[in-house]
């Protein structure tokens, strides 16, 4: 299940918790757009994990930023260090109190995925701390399937010291965690020979849209850019012809400055993009 799915039918008093939390328009516009991983792959091969940037043949060095990330997200990259609890997991009393309920076992501290969908969806929450129960569980599925996801289908138990209380977590800085999330992912893929381990990756082909529009996908109806900028790619959309990893390792030899927008946040108006 995709985290976008379970949003659309999340009941209306958790909705309102995660739209708090600031994560309901980072929820609302994920993108459907199904990655593309010849571009990725020909993208991973030119990461330098001693600078977190890519290096290309003739336009040189690059990668994403702050605001980058916030652009494409939606996601601030300022406040307070997120409070990770590493002994979250021992907590037993943890499981009943801030969730409502127990996984049967807890491997390393990491739950799985398939436990979020089977305990709270199709469940509609009575009492306010059924309501937090479930908008916590929620933000567990979306933080391990989306902004720090692996390739085991779990997320960490830490996280929960996060959301014991749920009205500040809007305060955290959650983009430069996730930023940091995806530097260091995309250096295990590059060592790992192109093989994609975990990441939000979609946020890397958003990246790639904004500063290489040749290599864009178009709408079928002109969309302005907005914030965040994964909006632009959730309408109907005229595919490209299916080009190859080589197509797209020729294409990032050769692409010169002047064929990438350097200042892609520049259409939006000043007051959106504050």
């Amino acid at each position: 299940m995709a985290a976008w799915d379970w949003y659309d039918v999340l009941p209306s008093r958790v909705c309102r918790i995660i739209d708090g939390t600031g994560f309901g328009v980072f929820c609302y516009s994920l993108t459907r757009v199904t990655a593309s991983r010849t571009l990725l792959g020909a993208l991973v091969e030119r990461w330098c994990d001693t600078t977190n940037s890519f290096h290309f043949s003739t336009a040189g060095e690059m990668t994403m930023n702050l605001v980058d990330f916030a652009m494409i997200t939606g996601l601030g990259v300022v406040g307070d260090p997120i409070p990770l609890d590493a002994d979250m997991g021992e907590w037993v009393a943890a499981w009943d109190t801030l969730l409502g309920a127990r996984q049967p076992t807890l491997r390393a501290g990491m739950l799985t995925y398939t436990w979020f969908e089977a305990h709270y969806r199709g469940e509609d929450p009575d009492t306010d701390e059924e309501v937090e129960q479930y908008a916590r569980g929620f933000l567990l599925f979306l933080f391990g399937t989306t902004l720090f996801s692996n390739g085991w289908n779990t997320v960490g138990f830490y996280f929960l010291g996060a959301l014991v209380v749920l009205q500040g977590v809007c305060f955290y800085d959650w983009g430069m965690a996730d930023l940091t999330t995806l530097y260091g992912y995309m250096s295990s893929t590059s060592r790992m020979c192109g093989r994609l381990i975990g990441g939000y990756w979609r946020g890397w082909e958003l990246w790639v849209y904004a500063y290489f529009p040749a290599l864009a996908l178009e709408p079928v109806e002109e969309t302005a850019t907005t914030v965040p900028f994964s909006d632009v790619y959730d309408s109907q959309l005229r595919r490209r012809t299916q080009e190859s990893f080589i197509f797209f390792r020729q294409y990032f030899d050769m692409v010169t400055a002047r064929e990438i927008t350097w200042q892609p946040w520049d259409a939006i108006p000043s007051g959106l993009r504050d």
